[in-house]
């Protein structure tokens, strides 16, 4: 799939902005039985820290 959703890419680069690219951020497609695209994942991960 070529095609990437400006959404998740906005997304992407603002947490990485505030995390000060300490954040995780995964994408995986999701397919069902017959390999079809049927979604997309996110998974953040972001470090917790008492900095407050």
């Amino acid at each position: 799939m070529s095609h990437q959703s400006m959404g998740m890419r906005i997304t992407k680069d603002r947490l990485n902005l505030l995390s000060q690219n300490k954040c995780k951020i995964d994408f995986i497609d999701l397919k069902n039985e017959k390999g079809e695209a049927t979604g997309t994942r996110a998974e953040i991960l972001i470090p917790i820290t008492n900095d407050f």
